[in-house]
């Protein structure tokens, strides 16, 4: 079974979903975006590249 996060909002009596996140979801909103940036600047620049080669 798959972690995840579930928001609920308490309104009227009736508990309501508001979000569900998934673990792949969660990994993503962990790690900012500027840091895929990073690594994708740093393979593109690799020798090791395809890009390079």
């Amino acid at each position: 079974m798959e972690y995840q996060e579930l928001t609920l909002q308490f309104s009227d009596l009736v508990w309501e979903l508001v979000e569900r996140k998934n673990s792949e979801n969660i990994h993503k909103a962990e790690m900012p975006k500027f840091l895929f940036r990073v690594v994708d600047f740093i393979w593109i620049t690799s020798p090791r590249s395809p890009r390079q080669m």
